[in-house]
């Protein structure tokens, strides 16, 4: 794999992915972890209680990854969302559907919360949440455009990248969203993990 060969290597390799998997991926080791699957798994909402509170597990299904999940507080008004939202970056789609994501936030909006906790950033309000879906939104009419006029994925990124990268972090993960558009669009199927990240470090 590109950035476990890149770790530790300050020139990251010789070719666009391996560097720049190096610059966002290089710093962590993941070297003896042993990984323990779920022991209880669910579909749709669950509740349980923790402690005195109550709390209500939603099944966002494939967003931002393969299967997301948020926990809602609804006697506090507040839903931890995890990586479904962003606050002050761009999300990366790796389930290969930006529609997914629009619709996970439509999901958390429906709790009728007020405060939401994103998986990157500070706390978000009601209306910040509303106006990433809107920026989601607008992404995915643009990119589902290109699709339709038969532009390429890598030209479409560049333009979706020139229209919406705004002040926000990381607008190389645009291109994951045009790729997510693409595929809701059939113009492609759903790109592997490599392909994004090499998407990600051309547009970058």
């Amino acid at each position: 794999m590109c950035w476990s060969v890149a770790r530790g290597d300050p020139s990251g390799g010789t070719d666009s992915t391996s560097r720049y998997a190096a610059r966002h991926f290089g710093d962590f080791d993941f070297s003896g972890i042993t990984v323990v699957g779920p022991t209880r798994t669910f579909t749709g909402r669950e509740e349980r209680r923790v402690g005195d509170v109550t709390v209500e597990l939603i099944d966002l299904g494939p967003g931002h990854s393969a299967g997301d999940v948020a926990l809602w507080v609804p006697g506090d008004g507040i839903v931890f969302a995890g990586d479904a939202l962003f606050q002050g970056g761009h999300m990366i789609v790796w389930s290969g559907s930006l529609a997914a994501c629009v619709q996970s936030v439509d999901t958390l909006l429906a709790t009728g919360a007020e405060v939401f906790v994103p998986g990157h950033g500070a706390l978000m309000e009601r209306g910040e949440v509303i106006a990433f879906r809107d920026g989601l939104t607008r992404v995915q009419e643009a990119a589902t455009a290109h699709a339709k006029g038969g532009l390429s994925l890598d030209e479409a990124a560049a333009r979706v990248h020139a229209e919406f990268a705004g002040g926000l972090a990381h607008p190389e993960r645009l291109f994951t969203a045009t790729a997510g558009a693409y595929a809701d669009a059939g113009a492609l199927e759903p790109l592997e993990v490599l392909e994004l990240v090499r998407g990600m470090a051309d547009l970058a």
